[in-house]
């Protein structure tokens, strides 16, 4: 993956969380600029820094790294959403999610 492909990502994430560059910044111990040229592709940030990163936010590492990972914003909005489900209703969504696959096959 390049660097613009992963500042794209973090900043899709960033965005669904409603958090400012500026938060994450404080967070991660770095100046704003050097979160924004990350997120637009300028800076790379090392291996710590992403995970970091990922802790904060909740979020798999895979999410901003693995180009097999389509859609990082929609993993956030679920990620959110799921957390609030009953146990009852994760199982009946897992079901479907797993019959929709199923048949894409």
């Amino acid at each position: 993956m390049n660097k613009k492909d992963l500042g794209n990502r973090m900043a899709k994430i960033r965005l669904a969380k409603g958090e400012s560059a500026r938060s994450v910044s404080l967070t991660l111990g770095k100046g704003v600029n050097y979160i924004v040229q990350a997120e637009n592709g300028r800076v790379l940030p090392p291996l710590d820094v992403l995970e970091e990163f990922c802790e904060y936010f909740g979020v798999p590492l895979a999410v901003l790294v693995d180009p097999n990972f389509k859609c990082p914003e929609r993993y956030m909005l679920m990620s959110k959403e799921l957390d609030t489900l009953s146990e009852e209703d994760f199982n009946n969504l897992l079901s479907i999610a797993r019959a929709l696959n199923k048949n894409k096959k």
